[in-house]
């Protein structure tokens, strides 16, 4: 992939990213106590947080296709909060894994920053990672699968471009949730989404940045991969 192949989308109305980042959070307060713990952290916000910047990825990079008339299939892959995530989504006739990750760069470094050298990452932890599973099809209805890499620019000044803030009562209801259910998938609904949120009372902590998104960050979508065509590009690269 060359310079001049980075695809460049700004401009986010405040509002528009505020709705997406309160669904984003929404959706990680419920599905916390289902979700397992890959990157082994010890304490539930930074967890919380993951999930919000993953749901908040996938928001933008919908807005972004539905924006520019990309026609892309979600109801397939799109699962309830107890469940695990399939793929993000269909497109030409294959299974999407969508990777996002962040980067910090100042608006006078912008123009000059090299796109291309920034990492496309699939967890590689152990055997069974996502790695393992990278030719594996999970849609009845798809032909291949496939990655698509992007990225958030941040500002170095603004790191943190939201929060969540939640009380100590509030985190012992989601880690009673958690020690309850234990991270195991169910087949059923485990409880009301009405239910959950009148006990946590979750939105009455949520903040956003007052900068927020439009205002300090770019998405840029550098690559993909289709199956084993570019598997000769990766290396396995242990933290440390």
């Amino acid at each position: 992939m060359t310079e001049d192949e980075v695809i460049i989308a700004d401009k986010v109305p405040y509002d528009t990213y505020l709705d997406i980042a309160t669904k984003a959070a929404r959706y990680a307060l419920l599905s916390i106590g289902f979700t397992y713990n890959r990157m082994e952290k010890k304490t539930l916000l930074p967890r919380i947080n993951n999930i919000v910047k993953g749901k908040i990825a996938e928001g933008l990079f919908f807005l972004f296709c539905k924006t520019n008339n990309i026609t892309i299939d979600t109801t397939e892959c799109t699962t309830p909060f107890w469940l695990p995530d399939l793929r993000d989504f269909l497109w030409l006739g294959g299974e999407w894994d969508l990777k996002n990750n962040y980067f910090y760069c100042s608006d006078s470094d912008f123009l000059s920053f090299k796109f291309t050298l920034l990492p496309a990452l699939i967890p590689n932890k152990t055997s069974t990672d996502q790695w393992s599973k990278r030719n594996v099809t999970l849609i009845e209805s798809s032909r291949f699968s496939a990655y698509l890499f992007s990225f958030i620019r941040l500002l170095p000044t603004n790191k943190e471009y939201f929060t969540i803030d939640l009380s100590k009562d509030q985190l012992n209801f989601l880690f009673s949730i958690e020690g309850y259910y234990k991270h195991a998938p169910h087949g059923e609904m485990p409880f009301m989404e009405k239910w959950f949120f009148i006990c946590a009372s979750c939105f009455l902590g949520l903040s956003m940045s007052p900068s927020g998104f439009a205002q300090q960050g770019q998405k840029v979508t550098v690559s993909e991969i289709l199956g084993e065509r570019k598997e000769c590009y990766f290396e396995d690269d242990k933290p440390g």
